[in-house]
């Protein structure tokens, strides 16, 4: 994930996506990608469905997301054109995913045993 190339973060964030739960140990590597500015648009959509996959793996992920959809929503009336559709199809993902996230159960037993973050 940490490498230049967009379509190997690209295919790497849908690798994890494809193990779900069990990619949990990487959420931290994925917010990164997710909150940076100067990643590329696409990896940060790949990075936003991959935390959307792991679920309830990704719970400590919550409070980031929310602030990036709070900052987008702010940013949105400055955008134009197309900035202002892709703007507005990240704020409908991020919705999406922080109510998965937020909604999902464990499914692992290892993912049972992790206490409830307030």
């Amino acid at each position: 994930l940490s490498g230049a190339e967009v379509g190997v973060k690209a295919q790497a964030l849908n690798a994890l996506a494809m193990i779900g739960e069990g990619a949990s140990k990487k959420v931290l590597d994925i917010l990164r990608l997710v909150e940076s500015k100067d990643e590329n648009i696409q990896v940060q959509i790949a990075a936003v469905n991959a935390l959307g996959a792991i679920g309830a793996g990704a719970k400590e992920a919550l409070p980031p997301l929310r602030k990036l959809l709070a900052d987008t929503k702010a940013e949105l009336p400055k955008k134009k054109d197309d900035d202002k559709k892709v703007a507005e199809e990240m704020i409908k993902l991020l919705e999406r995913v922080i109510k998965h996230i937020d909604e999902a159960k464990p499914r692992s037993p290892a993912g049972a045993d992790q206490p409830k973050k307030p």
